[in-house]
């Protein structure tokens, strides 16, 4: 390796040993390492977290004297370039180079088990890697280290304002539903988290994450759409009150129309068939069943009532309007005959025809039907439209005997 090669590969393996010792030893002083190995060495770590954490914490005095082994190493080989001859400098490079690429580093591996060990076997193995070999199995062992680690920090950090704010959310939720015996349960399992954090704060973190978080949400969806049902049904009853007061004066009003009709047209049949005033009755005595049911505390069959409630009334609403409509439509069709008959008079007046003795009687004949009450509205509509094809005719056949150019 030429000396220029020699440096470049020196300043980044002083680089890359500083950052590694740098890294570590930041890791080895984070106030939630130094917790966890006194609460390690203590015995005050509870299954949970010391299955996650035991390996990481043991790693970690071990991988700062390995990172320190590596920058000793590293700065006896940059001290052997400082102190180079200027002559004869083939061996030194050749020192240098096998610290940087020989396996110089002496390790303990794997501890020999007692019941393996003969009298002259060694209690455990020592094995020499390179530098490139230490450094590549230190890196995931740090990162598995650090990462089980922050994740405790993590908890420790967020798990106190995280376990306050499920709190709050059973507090709003009891507001809902007061004494309920699930979010009681849910408070109890909060304030057991709150107890564990320090001993247990992954088991007590997953426990919120994976048990009462996941209940809380659960319990809050239950209880709003049990307030949506609510609130739609007093929507519902709403709605109910307003319909019936809008049928009773309806159904007022088309006995009226129906009676008036009676009185004036008379016909084969009805021609709806007309909502009973007992129907009303009923419809009024089974809403107020159901808003008896609905300011009670058990109001859920109310909320089915009242979508059956509905639809009964506006089925009664559609019939009442189709027989007050049918009945309104003869008494409008009385009217419009006589406007007719009036109408095809002054015609006959008017082309002189009125004379006619036949068209006379039919038109009399005519407006005494459609004066009488009831005006039988079968025969009005006949003798209306006969004296209207008697009226046609006169007039035609004066238009034809008429001298030419004269009408």
């Amino acid at each position: 390796m030429k000396v220029e090669q020699l440096v470049v590969e020196l300043g980044l393996w002083q680089q890359a040993s500083m950052t590694a010792v740098g890294n570590i030893y930041a890791l080895y002083e984070h106030p939630t390492y130094r917790a966890l190995a006194a609460d390690l060495l203590s015995g005050k770590l509870c299954p949970h977290t010391l299955n996650r954490v035991a390996a990481a914490v043991a790693s970690v005095p071990i991988l700062l004297s390995e990172a320190v082994e590596l920058k000793t190493a590293v700065e006896r080989a940059v001290e052997l370039h400082r102190t180079m001859p200027t002559f004869f400098q083939a061996a030194r490079i050749s020192q240098i180079e096998a610290i940087l690429t020989q396996p110089i580093i002496v390790l303990t591996d794997a501890e020999t088990s007692f019941a393996q060990r003969g009298l002259l076997t060694t209690p455990a193995t020592e094995v020499k890697w390179t530098l490139t070999r230490l450094l590549e199995s230190m890196l995931p062992r740090y990162e598995l280290a650090k990462a089980a680690i922050m994740e405790v920090d993590n908890v420790w950090m967020n798990l106190d304002s995280a376990l306050h704010a499920a709190n709050a959310d059973v507090l709003s939720l009891l507001t809902l539903e007061p004494a309920a015996p699930d979010l009681i349960d849910v408070q109890f399992k909060i304030q057991e988290c709150r107890a564990s954090m320090k001993s247990d704060p992954i088991g007590a973190g997953h426990r919120l994450n994976q048990e009462l978080n996941p209940a809380l949400r659960k319990k809050r969806a239950e209880l709003q759409a049990i307030f949506h049902e609510r609130a739609k049904t007093e929507a519902d009853l709403k709605a109910a009150q307003e319909t019936l007061r809008r049928l009773e004066p309806l159904h007022a009003h088309a006995l009226t129309v129906a009676q008036e009709r009676r009185l004036k047209v008379d016909i084969a049949a009805d021609p709806t068939a007309p909502v009973p005033t007992a129907q009303i009755t009923d419809l009024t005595e089974w809403l107020r069943d159901l808003e008896n049911t609905a300011s009670g505390a058990d109001w859920r069959p109310a909320s089915v009532g009242l979508r059956k409630w509905l639809k009964s009334a506006n089925d009664t609403i559609a019939a009442v309007q189709k027989n007050m409509t049918a009945n309104a439509a003869l008494l409008e069709r009385r009217l419009e005959l006589r406007g007719l008959l009036e109408a095809l008079k002054a015609k006959a007046a008017a082309r002189g025809v009125t004379e006619n003795t036949e068209l006379g009687a039919l038109g009399r004949s005519a407006k005494e039907l459609l004066l009488s009450r009831p005006t039988p509205m079968r025969d009005a509509e006949r003798q209306v439209s006969e004296y209207q094809a008697r009226v046609n005719s006169l007039v035609a056949k004066q238009s034809q005997e008429s001298p030419k150019g004269i009408r």
